[in-house]
């Protein structure tokens, strides 16, 4: 472990945390700053489909094969990005991830005529992104300052949207949807030389973990370790989770990619630049709905009835959508 007489190096050490309330918020919001960008760098192609589709760029089947791409191969690695993180600095796969995501946007922007290299890119933007959330998943559950991170976790979660709303904001006030991918990788390099600057800053501050030791003092406490990880898996309901989950992102990731073409296609007075400004209501709509979900949780206790009653009110309204 290398201790250096300016602190511990957070881009090599892994077993490290903050226990600076003012520093850990400070890092948490840029952290948070950072996931916006990182979301605007790859769902800004989603943004310019409408566009992209109205312009004869690309057909509708070759743009969703792009983003489909994209999911296909993030989705695993990130399964391997959580197991880097473990080993590996969060903060030097974070920047990993970034400048990856640098050069698949310059790749888009001057190549955009050529589907396949556009196929190429945003496919290696979806495995270079592996370790990015991860890293900020480890960051915030381990090495920001105890008492915030329930906190922290949650703020976090609104990310995304926000990430969201801007990618459609700016798709539809920028001259040409290629602007949009210059937009995101300036954001990007700003975004890494933030975090470099913020780890010097970090360093004086850090300091070891602690090896925790629980005593058992009642024997009804004990863990039965005898279920097996598939078994436990099961009890828990985390199989169902997961449909649930897959289902429930198929519906909303269906929504805020294909809404603004849709409206193109189907509406004669619908411009692609008016086609994601609609889109921006079913993210501010989702965003409301996620802050009512939290309200809805605190006073129904259980969480299964609560989820129900969240998803409910979805059936009738995507009926009439239907139509």
């Amino acid at each position: 472990m290398a201790i250096s007489d300016k602190g511990i190096d957070v881009e090599k050490e892994v077993n490290i945390h903050l226990e600076n309330k003012k520093v850990s918020r400070s890092f948490f919001w840029f952290l948070w700053a950072l996931y916006v960008v990182v979301y605007i760098s790859k769902s800004n192609f989603s943004g310019a489909l409408a566009s992209i589709v109205s312009d004869g760029i690309m057909t509708k089947s070759q743009t969703g094969f792009i983003i489909a791409m994209f999911y296909i191969v993030y989705a695993p690695f990130q399964i391997i990005g959580g197991m880097v993180v473990d080993k590996r600095s969060p903060e030097l796969m974070i920047k990993i991830g970034l400048i990856g995501a640098v050069i698949a946007n310059v790749f888009v922007f001057f190549f955009s005529d050529n589907y396949y290299v556009m196929l190429a890119a945003w496919t290696f933007n979806g495995v270079i992104q592996f370790g990015i959330w991860p890293g900020i998943f480890k960051i915030i559950s381990s090495q920001l300052i105890r008492s915030d991170r329930k906190m922290m976790s949650y703020f976090i979660s609104f990310a995304s949207t926000a990430g969201l709303i801007i990618t459609y904001l700016l798709a539809a006030i920028v001259p040409h949807w290629k602007h949009s991918f210059i937009i995101a990788i300036v954001l990007l390099i700003l975004s890494t030389v933030g975090l470099h600057f913020f780890e010097k800053r970090l360093s004086p501050y850090m300091k070891w973990d602690r090896r925790e030791n629980y005593e058992i003092k009642n024997e009804a406490n004990k863990v039965d370790y005898s279920l097996s990880t598939k078994e436990v898996f099961l009890k828990c309901g985390l199989y169902f989770v997961i449909v649930s989950a897959l289902f429930s992102t198929v519906t909303t990731q269906s929504q805020k990619t294909f809404a603004s073409i849709m409206f193109v296609e189907n509406y004669n007075d619908v411009s692609s630049s008016l086609g994601n400004t609609l889109t921006i209501v079913f993210l501010i709509a989702g965003l409301v709905g996620t802050l009512l979900a939290g309200k809805l949780c605190k006073s129904v206790k259980n969480q299964v009835v609560g989820m129900m009653l969240s998803i409910a009110p979805m059936i009738p309204a995507l009926i009439v959508c239907s139509f």
